[in-house]
C-alpha cells in the first residue's frame, strides 16, 4: 500500500520546516502497518470487547490514513495520528450502539479467545466507565503506553490525562473491591507506573 503521487495538502505541518521536506524520507505506510497493527488491534478490541469489530475499525483507521499518506507521514509521530482516529472511531460507534444495546444485551457472544474471569471483569467494567477515562484506561492498559504519549495521542495536557487515568483506576478499584495496588488481571501494568500516574 503506497500513497497516491496526485494527493496534494497545502502545508501539512505548518510548524515544521519545509527545506529538508525533499530530504528526509517518508515513513512507508507497509512498514507502519507491520508495525503497529496487532498494538491497534488490541487497544480497539479492549475499547470495544470484540475482535471482529476491532479489527474492522484499524482497517477503517489505516483505510483513512492512506488516503493522506502524504500529510501524515510528515507529522511527527505518523501512528500517534492513527491512534487517535481509531480511539475517535470506536467511541463513535460506541455512541451509535447505545440504543441498539438495549435491545440486544442478552445476545452478546463470548470473549475470544477466552481470557480469565478477572480479566473478562476487568474490561467489561472498563467500558463502562466514563468516555475520558475509559479511552485513557485502555491506552495504557491494551496499547502499554505511558501517559505523555496518550497526551500526544488525544492532543491533551499531560495532567489532564494523569487526572483522568487515576479516576479510571480508582473506579476500577472501587468495583472489582481490590485494595491499593493488589492482584490485578495481566493486563494492567507494573507498579513502577504509579509515580508517572501520580506527579
Amino acid at each position: 500500500m503506497t500513497a497516491s503521487e496526485t494527493w496534494f495538502v497545502p502545508d501539512p505541518v505548518p510548524n515544521s520546516p519545509t527545506i529538508d521536506a525533499e530530504v528526509v524520507a517518508a515513513p512507508d505506510l507497509d512498514v507502519v502497518y507491520r508495525r503497529e497493527y496487532p498494538k491497534l488491534v488490541a487497544l480497539a478490541h479492549g475499547l470495544t470487547g470484540r475482535r471482529a469489530v476491532a479489527e474492522e475499525l484499524v482497517q477503517e483507521a489505516f483505510v483513512r490514513a492512506h488516503q493522506r499518506w502524504d500529510e501524515v507521514a510528515a507529522m511527527d509521530q505518523p501512528s500517534a495520528w492513527i491512534r487517535r482516529v481509531l480511539v475517535n472511531l470506536a467511541t463513535s460507534r460506541a455512541r451509535r450502539l447505545v440504543v441498539e444495546a438495549r435491545y440486544l444485551a442478552g445476545m452478546r457472544s463470548s470473549p475470544e479467545p477466552p481470557l480469565d474471569a478477572n480479566t473478562v471483569e476487568f474490561w467489561r467494567l472498563l467500558r463502562r466507565l466514563p468516555t475520558q477515562q475509559r479511552v485513557v484506561a485502555a491506552l495504557y492498559y491494551a496499547d502499554d503506553l505511558d501517559t505523555a504519549s496518550i497526551a500526544q495521542i488525544l492532543d491533551r495536557a499531560p495532567g489532564t490525562v494523569r487526572a483522568q487515568l487515576h479516576a479510571a483506576r480508582q473506579r476500577l478499584a472501587e468495583e472489582l473491591a481490590l485494595e491499593g495496588d493488589g492482584d490485578r488481571p495481566d493486563s494492567t501494568r507494573p507498579d513502577s507506573d504509579q509515580e508517572d500516574e501520580d506527579r
